[in-house]
């Protein structure tokens, strides 16, 4: 073996005494598997590692046992607006799985009601303000402030501003706190007002482009529907066992923490657990504090940006309630909350109505999101008083007379990359001033979401596949 592992970890189909691997991939989440089987269906000659510094594959994709069923705490499904995850389903035989959501459209939480969100929302942007007004969520006055934008003449944004600034500007505060922060800013557990509008949003500026606004600009390049929504019945997880078992062939240390990368004449030796490894190619696939932590000696300069790219800490709880102890049952999928609520809750997911495997559950399970930039409350709460609060919350909200029969949370401490203002151009930077052999991927440079993740770990594959293989050797 090449690589001494550390206690606790496995290889699985090292080719025999490899001195130096083709490839090294740094991680275990969704991107790093991605572009490791991209690699190695590319040419399954190729000599790669992957080095994980937990005990499992898969980063934030995890599912958990809770009262009799699988449920996902870290990402629910993917949207398929590529091919790309649904084609890893296929091909890791789990097509028969997939399944698209049966509950009611979603809701948002805002004067302590929950309130349908209206048709005619296009990426975020309301396009029939008089619609929104008559759910509740626009004020008659709010309305009109948002009418404006179809008279003001627009172009793409010369900056990258944030979202909340260019919205407000377009269309009143009122439709970006009721609206657009419960909506976009939900998905990042952002502030919309402290988050890149060209990283999180590029729809916006692809509408203020046309010169039409906001509105009429989603209107004309609405593509008429994102593809869907869809999970696995037996839980994400399963992907990720299925793509760990087809990398036969692949070097795979498990419990190997990464603390050391130093380039060593023309390769990369990367010290990990309680061995080391080299390699002619790197790809990082860490999140960008630890990256920047690895990189501090061999790439200080890019190790500076890194240090710039904050991340929120996130939990999820779990809740599981008796059916009779709902007022009246929900038929939604579930709910986000605006950040003028000041709940601990941000987002909940009935998830015993959105998905058909999970209807016939005894308990009605409830999923729900805590933290929020700038809002840490509830990760200093002890998990009981962490319960106590999320149940609280929601019971209010949502009609529900009885205490949880079970519960249980789960934190992820980085659990959230916020992507600022300047985000790409940063990243950019940091990418550029990397030494020959080094590469960035993952959620943490180009997106978050499991369908950007596994297209940005093919792309990145192509690029690579020309610098290794037999050709570099």
């Amino acid at each position: 073996m090449g690589y001494p592992l550390a206690a606790g970890s496995e290889a699985t189909g090292v080719a025999a005494d490899p001195s130096v691997f083709d490839v090294l991939v740094i991680g275990g989440g969704i991107s790093a598997l991605a572009l490791t089987k991209s690699l190695h269906e590319s040419d399954p000659a190729l000599r790669i590692m992957l080095v994980e510094r937990t005990d499992r594959l898969g980063g934030k994709i995890r599912t958990e046992d809770f009262c009799g069923k699988r449920v996902d705490v870290g990402p629910e499904g993917f949207v398929a607006r590529t091919d790309g995850v649904a084609a890893l389903c296929r091909s890791a035989g789990l097509e028969e799985q997939l399944v698209a959501p049966v509950g009611a459209a979603p809701m948002i939480c805002l004067g302590g009601k929950l309130r349908p969100i209206p048709p005619g929302i296009i990426g975020g942007v309301v396009t029939r303000p008089w619609v929104a007004a008559r759910s509740g969520l626009l004020s008659w006055r709010g309305m009109v402030r948002a009418a404006w934008d179809l008279v003001l003449p627009s172009r793409q944004p010369d900056d990258d501003v944030s979202i909340g600034d260019l919205v407000t500007e377009r269309m009143g505060r009122e439709v970006t706190d009721s609206i657009v922060s419960p909506l976009i800013g939900g998905i990042y557990a952002g502030d919309v007002y402290r988050m890149s509008a060209a990283a999180c949003a590029p729809q916006l500026g692809k509408a203020m482009a046309s010169g039409k606004g906001l509105v009429r600009g989603s209107v004309v390049g609405a593509t008429g529907g994102t593809g869907g929504f869809f999970t696995l019945s037996s839980g994400m997880a399963t992907l990720v066992e299925r793509l760990g078992q087809q990398l036969e062939g692949v070097g795979i240390s498990l419990g190997s923490p990464a603390h050391s990368l130093r380039k060593t004449g023309s390769t990369w030796t990367l010290g990990a657990g309680t061995g080391s490894v080299e390699a002619r190619s790197v790809v990082i696939c860490t999140p960008p504090a630890q990256t920047a932590v690895l990189l501090a000696e061999s790439a200080p300069a890019t190790a500076d940006c890194l240090r710039q790219i904050d991340s929120v800490p996130v939990a999820i709880v779990l809740l599981a309630y008796e059916r009779a102890g709902f007022e009246r049952l929900p038929v939604s999928s579930g709910f986000v909350v605006a950040p003028s609520e000041k709940t601990l809750l941000t987002a909940c997911t009935f998830v015993s109505a959105k998905w058909p495997h999970m209807t016939d559950s005894a308990p009605f399970i409830v999923r729900c999101s805590v933290g929020r930039d700038q809002d840490r409350r509830g990760m200093e709460l002890g998990d009981p008083e962490l319960v106590a609060a999320v149940d609280l919350e929601l019971r209010k909200v949502a009609g529900i007379t009885t205490p949880p029969m079970q519960s249980r949370v789960i934190r992820w401490d980085s659990g959230m990359i916020q992507f600022r203002p300047g985000h790409r151009q940063l990243v950019a930077r940091a990418r550029a001033l990397l030494p020959s052999g080094l590469s960035l991927l993952g959620e943490g440079y180009d997106g978050v979401g499991l369908a950007s993740c596994v297209d940005k770990a093919h792309s990145a594959a192509r690029e690579l596949l020309p610098y290794t293989g037999a050709a570099s050797r």
